[in-house]
């Protein structure tokens, strides 16, 4: 039976989203905060699994499971290295490991506007795609999969960052989308559309992108 982790779950929606509707799987979600993990048992099916952990800590077995998730999570947590390793620990040989990162230059611009961003309270670190790749290659990784993505987000992250917009310390997500979402509505309509689509995720994102993914498979 697969057994599947998102390392940094949040309340679950992504979990919810790719799995409820699967079967002879084994599903677990672990974060640091309680509210997320909270609203995570809720809403999920009830053979999800969740528990507060942070990565650091991360306490399965070695090689437990097939594929480990882990989006936009490895900028906010203490300890990069020893988080990095848990979740390349826990993961099988031959498992996938899929990770979203932050892409640097938006990053950079965001801090220019909102110092805060970057921060304890937020995001604690930058990490550039060759550093991960670094990383991975060391703990006996290969990459088979480095891309950039969603050039709209990075607009709206950094007009967020302009406009001072409030964020929650963790998700990163809207205290107030209300704010934003003019923006929805006019560029919205625009990204249903296949060509659009095509060229946010090769042209677009070269000038600038929000989030890079990374995926690898363990030796």
């Amino acid at each position: 039976m697969r057994r599947i982790l998102d390392a940094g779950c949040g309340r679950g929606e992504f979990l919810q989203e790719k799995f409820s509707w699967m079967q002879n799987i084994e599903v677990y979600g672990v974060d640091i905060s309680p509210e997320f993990i909270k609203d995570a048992v809720e809403t999920s099916p009830r053979h999800f699994r969740f528990k507060i952990c942070a990565l650091e800590k991360l306490d399965f077995p070695d090689g437990y499971f097939d594929e480990v998730y882990c989006h936009d999570v490895l900028e906010h947590v203490e300890d990069y290295p020893r988080a990095l390793e848990n979740i390349c620990r826990v993961l099988k040989p031959a498992g996938h490991l899929h990770l979203v990162i932050p892409d640097p230059v938006c990053e950079k611009i965001i801090f220019h506007f909102d110092p805060l961003y970057c921060s304890s309270q937020m995001h604690r670190r930058v990490i550039p795609s060759w550093q991960i790749k670094e990383d991975l290659e060391k703990r006996g990784f290969v990459v088979v999969k480095c891309q950039k993505l969603m050039m709209i987000n990075a607009l709206m992250a950094i007009y967020r960052a302009m406009r001072r917009l409030p964020v929650e310390p963790q998700s990163g997500l809207y205290t107030k989308p209300q704010e934003i979402a003019w923006i929805y509505r006019i560029f919205g309509p625009f990204y249903r559309l296949k060509l659009v689509q095509w060229l946010d995720g090769t042209l677009l994102v070269r000038i600038l992108a929000k989030k890079y993914v990374i995926e690898a498979i363990k030796k």
